[in-house]
């Protein structure tokens, strides 16, 4: 469970997220919806630990994130992924390797298994393997989404955020 508690996060004494209280539940699906411009994308970077809050907690499974160091919070990001509102994938490593890279440098899966889950996440977003030796520059906007889904999907996160997730 992730229970956030009187978040708040501003920018050159502009506040943008004011006192936020939330209680996301494990399997739950949540939609945040709002104007351009409101926080919402701040709020799920101060979820994922892109950015610091200024004040307020932010607790997965009990343990409050905010301020923890980086090497504690290592154990929590294995259970985080997050989808960018641009996708942010690699653009020096291909389709492939953008997919790969997590289970390779985390898990130390063996290929075999690396080459499966990196099918079925493809499969999930509707993409089949001919995308595999292909690099970023190469694709379509949507497919850059949908490779940017099926490399959150790979790493079979606990709690899975994305930001915008219809645009591109």
């Amino acid at each position: 469970m992730i229970e956030v508690r009187g978040l708040q996060k501003g920018f050159d004494g502009q506040p943008v997220l004011r006192g936020i209280d939330l209680d996301i539940r494990d399997g739950e699906t949540m939609v945040i919806l709002g104007p351009s411009g409101q926080g919402k994308t701040v709020f799920i970077k101060a979820l994922v630990r892109l950015l610091e809050p200024d004040a307020g907690s932010i607790a997965y499974d009990g343990a409050n994130i905010v301020g923890m160091d980086k090497r504690a919070f290592r154990e929590f990001q294995k259970d985080i992924a997050f989808v960018f509102q641009n996708s942010a994938l690699f653009d020096f490593l291909s389709v492939n390797d953008n997919l790969s890279l997590f289970l390779q440098m985390h898990h130390n899966r063996p290929p075999a298994e690396i080459a499966e889950r990196v099918s079925q996440a493809l499969a999930f977003v509707g993409l089949d393997t001919g995308v595999l030796a292909k690099f970023p520059e190469e694709l379509s906007g949507g497919m850059k989404k949908r490779v940017a889904i099926a490399r959150a999907m790979i790493k079979r996160p606990k709690y899975l955020f994305y930001d915008e997730p219809t645009t591109g």
